[in-house]
């Protein structure tokens, strides 16, 4: 595939850390298609899947113990996720226009399902643990949450949540926004993730490591929303590294010619990789047990034991097919 490049696109490249020979393989592969796998049969108990017994499960927590007290193992947190995805619905609301309970019911009643989504989000909006901030923000422009709930003004909920001058939630790195609230504290998927650190990871010393990997930009918040939730644990020396996802494993846009798609001043787009671009980041550390989980994967506080014994016995299983 042969392409017309300018000197400024050949020095856009390099600042990638890529170069032409990969920008042209990757247009390819837009041309081409990806090939899919021929799937054999399904994963099965005995075949494909190892069923634990109750005294294997047992060596397994015995086996992560051991190795957790020696400081072998660490989180890694994909961390770098806008919020943008878990408010499309409440987004797409806020952009076509003046939003009331009147309308949206109207509209939920037609089969809108955008509407029946509002409906349900507006009806429970005092149970999300982002609430007490919400509810600070329209006290500081002299507004009321409740006086607008119950006259059904939900415009002008949805613009002091969502619009870019005030809390501009659907931009906000979903580490950092609030995820649980038990009606005393209020919990950041990064304070959980140092919770389940204590439980799976942490060395007899008493130190616990984690990664996390987070865009430049909010590098700094994450700094803070870790201090901040660190002091929660005064028992626990947290090891936090951060990182960025290299530019090396962005991928071109491509338009429906299969050309580099340019951007309203002429420049090449490139588009962030996905998980697997973290590979990079991964074998990097210096680890050598590393659990991984992304970042919006977490529970509050009492639901947490089934997933931490769960994991603790994932992890001396892979301790000892290490061994083996």
């Amino acid at each position: 595939m042969k392409l017309n490049l300018s000197e400024q696109d050949h020095n856009q490249i390099r600042e990638h850390g890529l170069n032409v020979e990969t920008v042209q393989s990757q247009l390819q592969r837009f041309s081409d298609g990806i090939p899919f796998s021929t799937l054999e049969r399904a994963c099965t108990i005995n075949d494909g899947i190892n069923h634990l017994n109750e005294s294997e499960r047992s060596s397994a927590i015995a086996a992560h113990s051991e190795a957790a007290a020696q400081g072998r193992f660490m989180k890694m947190v994909p961390a770098s996720g806008a919020a943008s995805r878990m408010f499309k619905t409440l987004l797409a609301l806020h952009g076509s226009g003046f939003c009331t309970r009147a309308d949206l019911r109207a509209r939920a009643a037609d089969g809108d399902e955008d509407a029946a989504f509002g409906l349900a989000f507006f009806d429970g909006l005092t149970d999300f643990a982002f609430y007490p901030q919400l509810d600070t923000n329209l006290a500081e422009q002299e507004l009321g949450t409740d006086d607008l709930l119950d006259s059904g003004d939900y415009s002008t909920i949805l613009y002091a949540l969502l619009d870019d001058i005030s809390l501009n939630m659907a931009e906000q790195p979903k580490g950092l926004i609030a995820f649980h609230w038990d009606g005393d504290d209020i919990r950041t998927p990064v304070a959980e993730h140092l919770l389940e650190a204590i439980e799976t990871v942490a060395a007899s010393d008493g130190t616990a490591t984690l990664h996390f990997t987070v865009s430049p930009e909010h590098e700094a918040a994450f700094k803070r929303e870790v201090e901040t939730a660190a002091a929660l644990y005064p028992d626990t020396k947290f090891t936090v590294e951060f990182s960025h996802q290299s530019p090396s494993t962005d991928t071109i846009a491509a338009d429906m010619n299969d050309q580099p798609f340019r951007d309203e001043d002429g420049r090449l787009l490139f588009r962030p990789g996905g998980h697997g671009a973290l590979l990079k980041n991964l074998n990097e550390l210096q680890a050598d047990l590393v659990f991984i989980k992304n970042v919006d994967n977490v529970l509050p506080p009492s639901k947490t034991a089934d997933s931490f014994l769960e994991k603790r016995v994932l992890g001396g299983y892979a301790v000892q097919l290490l061994a083996t």
